[in-house]
């Protein structure tokens, strides 16, 4: 056989093998990301819970034309000293279980503007996409909120995201150089890293092998904004950041994000960092208090589990169990105690933070 033929038979094969893994990524990528989210109501927040806390309805479009449900916080009619877009996390629904965020800036003088991603509850589309979709989504409600004639222009913009939006919120500076300051928690580098830790606790560290694979799947569906990562971005904007994170944190590993900004930057003024060792995920930005009542609701939520008289978890009973799991949790999970969950003294920080940002 002539040398050229076996060259090409092998660039062929390898060319195969290159589109069979990018199709298979893309199809696994597709499955875990092609759900709704929905918040439950055991997590849901409403402005009458918040004192003075007013909302109003903007909704604006993303990419191909999807309406998302936008939505602007405030208290009472002073000057505002700016305003914080917040993008919320990933597998819990909108931004309603991060009201209180929300509410706790307002309260201190600035305007909120957050949104139901694409894919979860007021928003549309049928699933949330990718994790791309969050920085093209966060994209979007920053050209509307500097375009808007329902809010006020020139104001000094800082961003606030948890998870899915502590990437959002980094990874969107590549694309608006005058943000004045982020706060960054329980984020990630780049958006394959949630893949990368979840997927590897089922197939352990050969799941690497298979990244490049899911990243070029990315770049086939997002174009652009699968090249994103936070490190590019902090590199390119002149924002203040602070990154928050907990070392216990199993949803998305501190080495995904926080170790690799703090080796770059902990000597760069602009960045602040705030480490905890035992705050987790969900409950990073909550009280010691909070996540020991939470814990302790867990707990009884297991006791109650085995009471069953099913097998809660076979698939056939998954819906059966996620019903009963939630009118479980709405007759204990008390709102009295999740409104006072969030920790004041890091969020009077965050404030601090971004008042000395604004002039």
């Amino acid at each position: 056989m002539p040398a050229a033929t076996v060259i090409f038979i092998i660039f062929a094969a390898f060319i195969a093998v290159i589109a069979v893994m990018t199709l298979i990524s893309w199809l696994f990528y597709k499955k875990y990301f092609s759900e709704r989210y929905t918040t439950p109501p055991s997590l849901m927040f409403y402005p009458e819970d918040f004192d003075g806390l007013n909302r109003r309805r903007l909704d604006f479009c993303t990419d191909h034309s999807r309406r998302l449900a936008g939505y602007l916080y405030s208290v009472g009619n002073a000057p505002p000293r700016g305003i914080v877009v917040l993008a919320h996390g990933f597998g819990t629904g909108g931004h309603s279980c991060y009201m209180d965020c929300a509410d706790y800036f307002a309260q201190n003088g600035y305007l909120v503007f957050t949104y139901d991603a694409t894919g979860n509850d007021a928003s549309e589309g049928r699933g949330i996409n990718g994790l791309p979709q969050g920085v093209i989504d966060l994209d979007y409600a920053l050209r509307f909120v500097k375009s808007s004639p329902d809010i006020p222009k020139n104001l000094p913009i800082m961003l606030f995201g948890h998870s899915w939006g502590g990437y959002c919120v980094s990874a969107v500076l590549n694309y608006h150089d005058d943000i004045r300051g982020v706060v960054a928690i329980s984020g990630f580098n780049r958006s394959s890293d949630l893949v990368e830790a979840h997927a590897g606790k089922i197939f352990g560290k050969c799941v690497r092998f298979a990244m490049p694979f899911v990243r070029i799947a990315e770049m086939l569906r997002f174009g652009k904004y699968a090249k994103n990562t936070a490190m590019r971005a902090f590199s390119r904007t002149k924002a203040a950041v602070c990154v928050v994170h907990s070392e216990d944190d199993k949803i998305v590993p501190i080495r995904y994000g926080y170790d690799i900004y703090k080796k770059k930057y902990a000597s760069d003024p602009r960045f602040r960092f705030i480490r905890f060792t035992d705050k987790g995920h969900s409950s990073v930005y909550n009280t010691y208090e909070g996540i020991r009542y939470v814990d302790k609701l867990f707990e009884d939520m297991y006791v109650w589990r085995r009471t069953l008289d099913y097998a809660w978890n076979e698939p056939e009973n998954r819906a059966r169990y996620e019903a009963d799991k939630e009118a479980w949790t709405l007759e204990h999970f008390e709102k009295s105690v999740r409104l006072r969950m969030l920790d004041k003294e890091l969020f009077d920080g965050f404030v601090r933070f971004f008042d000395g940002l604004t002039n």
